[in-house]
């Protein structure tokens, strides 16, 4: 997808979830400022349109307006709607007394080629299928360089009304579904794939006759695979495949149409689609990665067939769908026939519940003798089969888990242990069961651990990196896990990590914990255990070696010859942070590569963050991307708060303080720095209290000492100033500039602490 493209999807996924543009672009910071220009422009166009149409709403399409187009051969033109791009006018055709639909781009769009080409193809796809289910597009025209087109206007309203969020009756719904199917297969013969197949885009004549509409992200098969027709490389996030999703290879296959006329069935099935999160970002990952509920869990009323043709549609893998929209509809029939579908084999128990639909009363003599015997033999083996059952589950989960903590998925194996010990809880499962979930809760503790540890020391706002403090609490944390013991050789440290289904984030944790060694011995210790739990001759094992640490063209030569994908982004961020403290040129692009290759990795950009100047306006993008990633973490907060201060957004970067605070009411830099804001904003009193939580937070702390005297000192207690003075300097090395100023601060207090000098004798 190129960048245009990527903009116009950004564009609308910020007109549907209604969020700013820097979260939008949480994993496209380099798009950010073209797409906040773009939404400014938009903005600009829309406030002009409100000033025509004050009221808002279709309640004002009756109206003809004055500033409306004047197209020849229409009149009493009449606003309808807009949308991001585009704005759709309700028209009389004069010599054909036909009411009719104008689409045209909004005013100033058609300087743009890619919006005018977009409208054109929109009316080509649409003009090339004729079907009674899909709106016929009547004309093409232009009017001051302003290209439009006509079509059916369907006063009906569109299925998103008609539902209302309610489930449909099932045969309705499929008979619906089928129809839909049907057209849509018309449309892929002449090579037009729609791409954003939704409630929305299902508009209704008067009489309920259902129409297929806005092709504006249709793709022409015939055309160059990377043309589209539209605002977005998307779709809408709720109906799309996961190929659209994830911009895959097949996106703009009939493929996808199949999956969203599935996600469509489902709405009309249970009254929502497969997926809906609070976010379009977050409902992309759902459809992703996710499967969707089977429909009778929603709904209890639809039959197993038609669940079965739904999920069929709804397959992660598209070859694993209809192999198209037309066996879609066939199947679909077969179900209102009450034939067996295809969608999977019927077998003979399947074959014999269908007959016995179709002849219950050459069933009804031995019926009842058999529900007895079923009924006898399942209150024997209910509790036996059930308490078995729900073994073999425990035991599946602790496989998943265990394949969940080997890729690295800690939430994931977080969420199926509780299933796990959800069913462990309710009785089945051995004490075996019990005793290996808690030996699993355990590993997932201690890998957030470190992970907490690692964001501390990334946001301590310490004078100097004390290396002997964090050295000795991984070494700690190491050793109450089990995994390192008093004398213990770098083998036998690497021979217990290595087998432990924790060890990828062990060894990142490793890795980190290496650049904290306050000696040579130390540092070359761990890099010898890193090595031998995590072996690559290639690459990794070069960059865990003290010699290269010291040689710059050697740490230069990692850089270049990196395989981003493939190489843990730990490791690879310690070496540009080695080649940013030699001053190479190439640290700074190296973090720049990192974090394009892994923009979904909150370290790649919060590393990036902290190594740019504070001034650099992509500073706060990539901060508020790591806020996206991991919004629990509170050092990311803090960090966005600082930037936005740098950049003189007071304001915003004390709420970014106030949520790092609702995190980790502990969080002294927090504190620390709202209270720096404070006192430069001459807000005393406030100060002070902040001032004070961060000191009894942190004691060691000269700084925050400092602030709390600064702020007595203005509210008139130099008693109390003066002692936070002192302790200030107590805990200030020598030389340091900031001493100098607490001192002569503390002579102030002592200047008003000291008695009145006694009257002179006249």
């Amino acid at each position: 997808m190129n960048d245009d493209e990527r903009v116009r999807s950004l564009l609308a996924a910020m007109l549907d979830s209604g969020l700013p543009a820097e979260q939008v672009c949480a994993e496209h910071p380099d798009l950010l400022p073209i797409v906040s220009g773009r939404w400014q422009r938009m903005q600009s166009i829309s406030k002009d349109l409100d000033a025509l149409f004050p009221s808002g709403g279709r309640a004002q399409r009756a109206s003809p307006l004055t500033d409306a187009p004047r197209l020849p051969g229409y009149e009493q033109i009449e606003f309808v709607g807009r949308g991001g791009m585009g704005v759709v006018y309700r028209a009389l055709h004069t010599a054909l007394h036909r009411v009719v639909a104008v689409k045209m781009l909004l005013p100033g769009m058609h300087d743009a080629p890619h919006e005018t080409e977009a409208l054109l193809r929109e009316a080509s796809a649409v003009a090339a299928i004729q079907h009674p289910n899909i709106v016929q597009v009547f004309d093409v025209a232009a009017i001051d360089a302003r290209p439009y087109f006509t079509m059916e206007f369907l006063e009906g309203g569109s299925l998103a009304q008609r539902m209302g969020g309610a489930p449909q009756p099932p045969r309705q719904a499929a008979e619906l579904t089928a129809l839909l199917a049907t057209a849509v297969q018309v449309a892929h013969e002449r090579g037009v794939v729609h791409r954003d197949l939704k409630p929305g885009n299902i508009l209704f004549t008067l009489d309920g006759s259902p129409k297929i509409a806005d092709f504006g992200l249709a793709r022409l098969m015939a055309c160059d695979p990377s043309a589209t027709l539209g605002q977005a490389g998307f779709g809408t996030p709720s109906y799309m495949a996961p190929e659209q999703a994830l911009g895959a290879p097949g996106r703009n296959e009939p493929a996808v149409d199949v999956y969203a006329l599935g996600a469509i069935l489902y709405d009309l099935l249970t009254g929502r689609p497969p997926f809906r999160a609070d976010s379009p970002l977050e409902t992309q990952r759902q459809v992703i990665e996710q499967e969707p509920a089977p429909p009778s869990r929603l709904n209890a009323r639809v039959p197993r067939d038609l669940e079965t043709v739904c999920l069929a549609c709804l397959s992660k893998d598209p070859a694993r769908r209809y192999a198209s929209a037309g066996a879609l509809a066939d199947d679909l029939r077969r179900f209102l026939r009450g034939e067996p579908i295809a969608a999977r084999p019927i077998g003979p128990a399947e074959r014999l519940r269908k007959w016995v639909r179709r002849h219950p009363t050459r069933t009804a003599a031995w019926l009842g003798a058999i529900l007895c015997l079923t009924m006898i033999f399942s209150a024997v083996l209910w509790t036996a089969s059930q308490r078995a059952a729900f073994e073999r589950a425990v035991a599946t989960d602790f496989t998943e888990i265990v394949r969940l903590q080997r890729a690295g998925d800690w939430s994931g194996a977080r969420n199926m242990l509780e299933r796990a010990k959800t069913r462990i809880g309710l009785g089945y499962g051995s004490d075996e069961s019990a005793r290996r979930a808690a030996e699993i809760a355990r590993e997932l503790d201690f890998v957030d651990r470190l992970a907490a540890m690692r964001l501390e020391r990334a946001s301590s706002r310490e004078i100097a990196f004390d290396r002997r403090k964090w050295w000795n609490t991984y070494r700690d944390e190491f050793r109450k896990a089990g995994l390192l013991v008093e004398g213990d050789d770098p083998g036998a440290f690497a021979a217990r990590v290595a087998s432990s289904n924790a060890r990828v984030a062990l060894i990142d944790a490793m890795d980190d914990w290496a650049i904290c060694a306050a000696d040579k011995g130390e540092v070359q210790w761990l890099l010898i255990a890193t090595r031998t739990a995590d072996p690559d001759p290639a690459w990794r094992d070069r960059a865990r070696s003290v010699m290269t640490w010291q040689d710059q063209n050697q740490l230069e030569a990692l850089a270049r010859e990196a395989r981003l994908e493939d190489q843990p982004v730990p490791l690879m961020l310690i070496v540009a942070g080695l080649l940013m403290e030699q001053r190479s040129e190439e640290g700074l692009p190296f973090l720049r590569r990192i974090q394009a290759a892994h923009p979904s990795d909150f370290w790649a950009c919060f590393a990036l963050a902290e190594s740019l100047a504070p001034t650099d306006p992509d500073v706060i993008s990539f901060y508020r991307a790591a806020v996206a990633l991991r919004p629990q973490a509170a050092a990311a907060h803090v960090n966005l708060g600082n930037a936005l201060s740098t950049q003189n957004r007071v304001p915003e970067a004390i709420e970014c303080m106030q949520r790092a605070l609702s995190l980790d009411a502990h969080n002294h830099v927090a504190q620390f720095n709202i209270a720096i804001w404070l006192l430069q904003e001459e807000r005393y009193d406030e100060c002070a209290a902040h001032a004070r939580q961060a000191t009894s937070l942190n004691p060691s702390d000269p700084l925050g000492h400092g602030v709390l005297g600064s702020a007595l000192l203005q509210i008139g207690q130099p008693a109390e100033a003066a002692e936070s003075f002192r302790r200030a300097i107590s805990l200030l090395p020598e030389g340091h500039p900031r001493r100098a100023s607490f001192e002569r601060a503390l002579e102030r207090c002592a200047a008003m602490l000291a008695p009145p000098a006694p009257a002179r004798a006249p």
